[in-house]
C-alpha cells in the first residue's frame, strides 16, 4: 500500500506543477517616453497590418481567413501545448507519464521545454520545440528507492511541427466588408483602451460583455510595456485574445503533423545478477552499469472534430545499444543472510537480482519499431478513449546458438481523462492489458495488466 501512496504522489505533484494557469493579465505602460501621437501611430499600423491578413488574394479567388496572422501563430501553439502538455501554453512539450505493471514502473517526464523565437512578434509560425527529457525504468518497488532504479535516461529531444490544418465554414455570399466589419469593431474598441488608459474602464466592462470573457484585466500604468516592442506585445496579445474568443465555435476541425527527434546520450542500465555457474555470487551478487546510448524517431498526426471525437496515431523507430538483461530477464529478490548458528539466520541486505547461466554480458546495436493509435471522445467532466499500440523490439538471445531475438508486445487500454472545474483536462488514468510474445528467446510469454498515468493528450473542442 505504501509504495501505491507513493505513486499517486508523484503523479499529483507532477500535475500540480504543470497544471499551472495564467488566467489575468495585466498589461501596462504609463512611465513611459512613447507620445500620445506615436501610441497611436502604432497601434494603427497594427490594425491595418491584421485586417489586410483576415482577406487573402488568391488564384481562385479571395481566402477569408478567421483570425489575422498574428492571432493565429499564437492560436496553434496553444492548442499544440493543449495537445502534447497542458493547457498552459507556456509549458508546450512538457510532458510526464508513469506506467505500472506488476514487473516494472516506467517513469517518463520532460522537465523543461524550449520553443525558438516563440516572441509574439516573431513573423513566422510556431515550428519548433526543444526539450529535456527523464526517464526511468524501475523494479516493482518503491519510487522513490533509488537503488531499484533498473535504466536512467536523459534525452534531448527536438519536435518539428511540419503540419497544421485548421477548418470552418465561410457563408458563399460573404463580403470582404461583412467579413472585417467585427475586427474593425474589435480593433477600435481595443485602440480606446489602450490610449485611455484608466478612463478606458468602460471599455473593458463593454469588451467583457461583447466577447462573453471573464478574467481579462487590464492596468495601463507600468513601465514594462514602456517601448515601442512592449507595446505592440501587449496589443498583439490581447487582440489574439479577443479575437479567439468570437471564432471559438466557428472551427469544425484542427489537424497537426510533427516529427520528434530524441537522442538519449545518457543512458545506463543497472543491474545486480547472479551466475549459475559461479556459487560465489551467490553469496556476493555482481553489479553492472552497460552504457545503452540511442537515438529515435516518431512521426505523429492528429485530428480533432468539433463533434468532440479526437484521433491520434503515431509510428516509431529506435536504434541503440542493447544489452543482456533488455527486455529479457524477469529479477527476483535477494535476501542476504548472516548464519548466526546451525539453525538460524539474520537477514541483513535484500536486492532485486537477476540469474544468469554464465558471467557474459553481450551488447550489440539493434532497432525497435512501433505505432500507436488512440481515439478520444471529451465529456463535459471527463474525456473517454482507447489506445491501441504495437511495438517490436530486437533483443540479445539467450538461447545458444541464436544472436538476435525479438519481443512483439501488443497492448490496449482504456483511457479515462479527468478534467478540473473549469472543464480543462488534468491527468489520464489507463488500466491496459499488455501481451508480450518472445521470439527465439528462452522466456515465456506473458499477459500483463497495469495501470498508465499521464499529462493528456487532449481535445481541442
Amino acid at each position: 500500500m505504501y509504495k501505491y501512496l507513493l505513486t499517486i504522489l508523484v503523479i499529483f505533484s507532477i500535475q500540480i506543477a504543470f497544471a499551472q494557469t495564467k488566467d489575468d493579465y495585466y498589461y501596462d505602460y504609463q512611465k513611459t517616453s512613447l507620445t500620445s501621437g506615436r501610441v497611436n501611430t502604432i497601434l494603427r499600423g497594427i490594425n491595418t497590418e491584421n485586417l489586410g491578413s483576415l482577406v487573402e488574394q488568391q488564384k481562385d479567388g479571395k481566402k477569408y481567413n478567421l483570425v489575422s496572422k498574428y492571432t493565429f501563430r499564437t492560436l496553434i501553439k496553444g492548442d499544440f501545448a493543449k495537445l502534447t502538455g497542458t493547457d498552459n501554453s507556456a509549458t508546450v512539450g512538457q510532458y510526464a507519464a508513469l506506467s505500472i505493471d506488476p514487473n516494472t514502473y516506467k517513469l517518463t517526464f520532460s522537465p523543461y521545454a524550449w520553443v525558438p523565437s516563440s516572441s509574439v512578434l516573431q513573423k513566422r509560425n510556431f515550428k519548433n520545440i526543444l526539450s529535456f527529457d527523464v526517464g526511468a525504468t524501475l523494479n516493482n518497488k518503491s519510487i522513490l528507492d533509488l537503488k531499484e532504479w533498473r535504466k536512467v535516461t536523459v534525452a534531448f529531444s527536438w519536435t518539428g511541427v511540419f503540419g497544421v490544418r485548421y477548418g470552418y465554414e465561410v457563408a458563399d455570399a460573404e463580403t470582404e466588408e461583412n467579413h472585417k466589419a467585427p475586427y474593425v469593431q474589435l480593433y477600435s474598441d481595443l485602440t480606446q483602451q489602450f490610449t485611455n488608459g484608466f478612463d478606458a474602464a468602460f471599455k473593458y466592462n463593454e469588451l467583457k460583455k461583447r466577447y462573453e470573457v471573464n478574467n481579462r484585466r487590464y492596468a495601463i500604468n507600468h513601465s514594462e510595456y514602456a517601448d515601442e516592442d512592449g507595446l505592440k506585445g501587449a496589443y498583439l496579445d490581447s487582440i489574439a485574445f479577443y479575437e479567439q474568443a468570437m471564432v471559438k465555435s466557428e472551427w469544425k476541425k484542427k489537424s497537426f503533423w510533427w516529427l520528434k527527434v530524441t537522442a538519449n546520450a545518457l543512458s545506463f542500465d543497472n543491474a545486480d545478477y547472479i551466475v549459475k555457474a559461479l556459487p560465489a555470487t551467490i553469496d556476493a551478487p555482481l553489479s553492472k552499469a552497460t552504457y545503452t546510448p540511442s537515438v529515435s524517431l516518431s512521426i505523429n498526426n492528429f485530428w480533432g472534430f468539433a463533434s468532440k471525437w479526437s484521433f491520434y496515431w503515431n509510428l516509431n523507430a529506435q536504434l541503440g545499444m542493447k544489452n543482456t538483461f533488455s527486455g529479457i530477464y524477469t529479477p527476483a529478490t535477494y535476501y542476504g543472510l548472516s548464519k548466526l548458528s546451525d539453525q538460524a539466520y539474520l537477514e541483513n541486505s535484500k536486492k532485486t537480482v537477476y540469474q544468469l547461466d554464465n558471467d557474459e554480458i553481450r551488447t550489440k546495436i539493434l532497432p525497435d519499431l512501433g505505432g500507436q493509435f488512440i481515439i478520444l471522445y471529451s465529456l463535459k467532466k471527463i474525456g473517454l478513449g482507447l489506445d491501441a499500440s504495437y511495438s517490436n523490439k530486437f533483443a540479445i538471445s539467450n538461447i545458444t546458438g541464436q544472436n538476435t531475438g525479438y519481443i512483439s508486445s501488443p497492448s490496449v487500454g482504456f483511457i479515462l481523462g479527468l478534467k478540473d472545474k473549469t472543464g480543462k483536462s488534468n491527468i489520464n488514468i489507463e488500466p491496459f492489458f499488455n501481451y508480450i510474445d518472445y521470439r527465439n528467446i528462452n522466456v515465456k510469454d506473458a499477459r500483463l495488466w497495469g495501470i498508465k498515468f499521464s499529462i493528456p493528450v487532449n481535445s481541442l473542442f
